[in-house]
């Protein structure tokens, strides 16, 4: 394989998963775009030392950080902010091959419970079960410890789950309410 449709399958492999992570930061499509498009364009430039590169997910993840937060600095004049200053991740819709076995209503729902978790939980989540990043890597990529890391996960998917419960029991309560007044209905013309 030529280097030029090698860095065709890293896009292709990669470029939807960095976008995601540099929207999440910077809030801006246009922005996250570029941002990932000018990481291709830079490792293209220096392909000559992609072999040392030993992961290359980890890479290009931590790649998108430091470009992001670039962009954030001049942006918000804070020559020193870090990820631990940022506030908000934004999360687009989730739209993968696996959303076609869930239905609108539930994958919705799973999008607005995401949407709810504190910015940090949202990053992290993101870069765990979107990305695919080991927690090892993520915690490396934001100075922190693999437990906090799993501390995180589970917290997320601990609120996805309270905020998935809450919403179907209120279906669940609704459809016996349906079904009392049907019964009611019925016993009532006969």
């Amino acid at each position: 394989m030529n280097e030029e449709a090698a860095l065709t399958k890293l896009i292709e492999h990669f470029s939807t998963e960095l976008y995601i992570f540099a929207f999440g930061l910077v809030k801006r499509k246009e922005v996250a775009e570029e941002i990932v498009s000018d990481i291709f364009f830079r490792l293209w430039n220096e392909r000559q030392n992609i072999g040392r590169i030993h992961n290359i997910r980890s890479y290009l993840i931590t790649a998108v950080r430091n470009n992001s937060l670039t962009y954030l600095r001049s942006k918000n004049n804070k020559p020193h902010l870090t990820l631990d200053e940022i506030d908000t991740f934004e999360l687009e819709p989730l739209q993968c091959p696996e959303t076609i076995l869930i239905d609108k209503e539930t994958m919705g729902l799973i999008n607005r419970s995401i949407a709810q978790l504190p910015a940090k939980n949202k990053m992290i989540f993101t870069l765990a079960k979107i990305n695919g990043l080991k927690y090892k890597e993520i915690a490396l990529l934001m100075n922190i410890s693999t437990r906090t890391v799993e501390n995180h996960i589970a917290a997320a998917i601990e609120r996805i789950d309270t905020i998935l419960s809450r919403e179907n029991q209120r279906e669940l309560d609704q459809l016996k309410k349906v079904i009392s007044t049907t019964i009611l209905l019925f016993l009532h013309f006969f």
